[in-house]
């Protein structure tokens, strides 16, 4: 089953978006941070996997087997971050380290992020 996380808690970011916004060809390209702190919700038990495929068949997570918790949000705070400039990880995107600026970057956001839902 999925993680679900604690109102102010956090799940692990994955590295897909900053492969995405490295590779974009957008010029000045900046990421807004946004956090969606839950201030009441309700869970309720896990539903499968495979009835969410119904809802969206193009999501790849609801192709696999297992279950998925819900959560429904009765109030929350946005919170928005400053935009964040990537061209100086772009730059150091290529050959053997472009992983590492993958990871740095995920990092990078992640912790502006929680810093978000900290405050």
């Amino acid at each position: 089953m999925l993680a679900t996380p604690t109102p102010k808690g956090i799940c692990p970011f994955y590295r897909g978006f900053a492969h995405l916004a490295l590779q974009a060809t957008v010029p000045n390209l900046q990421i807004l941070p946004v956090a969606i702190c839950s201030q009441a919700e309700v869970q309720w038990p896990a539903v499968p996997l495979s009835l969410l495929h119904h809802l969206d068949p193009l999501e790849p997570l609801f192709r696999q087997e297992g279950w998925h918790p819900a959560v429904l949000y009765q109030r929350v705070v946005i919170r928005i971050g400053e935009p964040f400039a990537i061209e100086p990880y772009r730059e150091r995107y290529h050959g053997r380290q472009a992983g590492k600026v993958v990871k740095d970057l995920t990092a990078t956001l992640s912790h502006q992020v929680a810093d978000l839902l900290a405050a």
